[in-house]
């Protein structure tokens, strides 16, 4: 298989993109020419929910209203804005528009606004410029991670829904002041409250 390549067989619910006739013939063509036109062999950022999979570490900062991810492959970095549900997108970018909430313990991070550039894997499994991905990162245990990410596509699937995947991932939490430092969904404070201090 393509470096990359996620296994459609087994992340994905249903074991396949339910794509279009015609989307699963651009699919064919992208994996054919996929030295050539995959945006990560151009070095290009993976876009969302890709830069979450591949092999290479991301962190998770929190600050005030906001968590900051930040990827190794490619210095991507993407902020999402916690608690604003109704912040628009400036403008499209790899990255997308990322609004977060929490649902329990679970972070849930709402992702528009992508540039229609970016591909899922080196399969050339794509997407269109209105595609909405939700992820989901649930904490499972001290170092396990669950992530999980719901993709709707109108432009190319057979259903609204285009596919869902998940994995699991071995947390690692880094040590300042000999304090273990998490993401922890209570210090990260209403923006709202700010504007009133």
């Amino acid at each position: 298989e393509h470096p990359g390549h996620i296994d459609a067989d087994h992340p994905v619910e249903g074991g396949r993109i339910p794509y279009t006739a015609d989307a699963a013939a651009q699919r064919a063509e992208n994996k054919a020419n996929w030295l050539e036109r995959d945006p990560l062999a151009k070095c290009y950022m993976p876009g969302v929910p890709r830069a979450t999979y591949l092999p290479q570490p991301f962190q998770i900062t929190q600050e005030r209203g906001s968590l900051l991810l930040a990827y190794e492959f490619a210095g991507a970095t993407r902020i999402v804005y916690m608690n604003q549900p109704v912040l628009p997108a400036q403008v499209d970018s790899w990255m997308g528009h990322n609004l977060g909430r929490w649902d329990g313990e679970t972070l849930v991070v709402d992702v528009t606004a992508q540039v229609a550039d970016t591909w899922f894997d080196s399969a050339g499994n794509f997407h269109g410029p209105t595609m909405h991905v939700q992820e989901r990162y649930t904490p499972a245990g001290p170092d396990l991670l669950l992530y999980e990410a719901t993709i709707t596509h109108p432009e190319g699937a057979e259903n609204d829904r285009l596919a869902r995947a998940g994995f699991a991932a071995k947390r690692r939490q880094a040590r300042t002041d000999g304090q273990v430092q998490g993401l922890d969904q209570h210090n990260v404070a209403d923006p709202k409250a700010d504007q009133h201090a």
